[in-house]
């Protein structure tokens, strides 16, 4: 009767573990894919701003990836961030504003809040030409 309840935990925790270790797996998957994701954003975004003009359908075709993979709160900024990009009113200060929280929003969906925490509050979004 022991050596059924042994075997039994025994195979108990090897198939949790299999289990933890398998969607363990599939997140690291799913951040790899919205890192790359969300860095072609950037680079297109960079690209587009500084005058490349064939970049613009790079933009709209990663855009709706993030909209697709992205949480809900970088979604969320990433759409307040393109807004005002798109929008002639804007001004330095709230892009680099909304630029801030996109970009904190990225970093919190890829690593977690406590990755942010050390974060610069006060990050601009700057092309050098």
């Amino acid at each position: 009767m022991t050596q059924i309840v042994v075997a039994t935990i025994g195979a108990v925790v090897a198939i949790l573990t299999l289990v933890y270790n398998r969607r363990k797996e599939l997140k690291i998957k799913e951040r790899n894919i919205k890192e790359e994701k969300y860095t072609m954003f950037l680079k297109a975004l960079i690209s587009a701003r500084s005058g490349e003009k064939e970049e613009l359908a790079n933009i709209t075709s990663t855009l709706q990836v993030i909209n697709l993979i992205g949480s809900s709160n970088v979604v969320e900024k990433t759409s307040n961030f393109v807004e005002i990009m798109t929008n002639n009113k804007n001004s330095q200060i709230s892009q680099s504003e909304l630029y801030n929280d996109m970009i904190k929003a990225m970093r919190e969906d890829l690593y977690s809040k406590k990755y942010n925490k050390e974060f610069p509050q006060k990050l601009q979004f700057v092309i050098f030409k």
